[in-house]
């Protein structure tokens, strides 16, 4: 299992997800039940996609590609009035409090991103 951490108006949040298969949580800001997964692209490239299974139904995908120098995440929703947030990306080079990746025994990866 996987965690995205990420800060949101001052206050942290977390996403977790499957590396082959599902983890389910309360999605971030809505408070609605989802489930996600999560898996790496041939480029480095780390997908994550959480479907929104509550009252409202959608959902919204993150993908975090890894450079060099820095890393860029790019946000998608599928959802017409909700999750405005998670919509757009954000490039940022790689500080301490930037970002930072860790992967336990299995691969599986804890991202902490958060904007300065």
């Amino acid at each position: 299992m996987g965690t995205l951490y990420f800060t949101h108006k001052n206050k942290p949040w977390t996403v977790s997800f499957g590396m082959g298969s599902m983890a389910t949580g309360s999605f971030p800001l809505y408070h609605l039940w989802y489930a996600a997964s999560g898996a790496w692209l041939f480029d480095g490239t780390l997908l994550i996609r959480a479907h929104i299974i509550d009252a409202y139904v959608g959902s919204v995908q993150f993908q975090l590609s890894f450079q060099e120098d820095g890393l860029t995440i790019f946000m998608t929703k599928k959802e017409e009035s909700l999750f405005q947030e998670f919509s757009g990306h954000l490039y940022c080079r790689l500080q301490p409090q930037c970002v930072s990746v860790k992967a336990d025994s299995h691969n599986n990866p804890d991202i902490c991103a958060a904007s300065p």
